[in-house]
This record gives C-alpha cells, structure tokens and sequence, in this order.
C-alpha cells in the first residue's frame, strides 16, 4: 500500500490527478480484500483508520481536481 501512495504522489507530481485519484481508490479496495480474506491480514480497526487517513487524501486530491 505504501507503493501505491507513493504512486499517486508522483502522479500528482506529473499533473495527472485522476490518475492519483484511482491510486487512492485503489489502496481502499486493497483494503477490503485485506479485511475480507479468509484469514484477515489487518483489523478493521486498523483499517478503519487507515481508511481515515485516505479519505482526507482525496478530499485534497479532489480539491485540485476543481
């Protein structure tokens, strides 16, 4: 998870914002699939604020998309 926020910085960096917008997208569904195995791979409270800390990352992302 930590390659693909990596991901969307640099795409932000390149001024593609849609493209960092699905990135972080796609970090909340890695997140479920971790919550959801049979055997979970994290909490879900952990991921609950995981999740936290994403969605103030595209509010800001969606903030330059304007």
């Amino acid at each position: 998870m930590i390659g693909k926020t990596i991901g969307a910085d640099i795409k932000l960096d390149q001024g593609k914002v849609s493209d960092a917008d699905a990135k972080l997208l796609n970090i909340e569904d890695k997140l479920d699939s971790l919550i959801d195995a049979q055997k979970p791979k994290i909490s879900e409270g952990y991921a609950d604020h995981i999740s936290d800390k994403l969605v103030a990352s595209q509010l800001c992302v969606d903030l330059i998309e304007i």
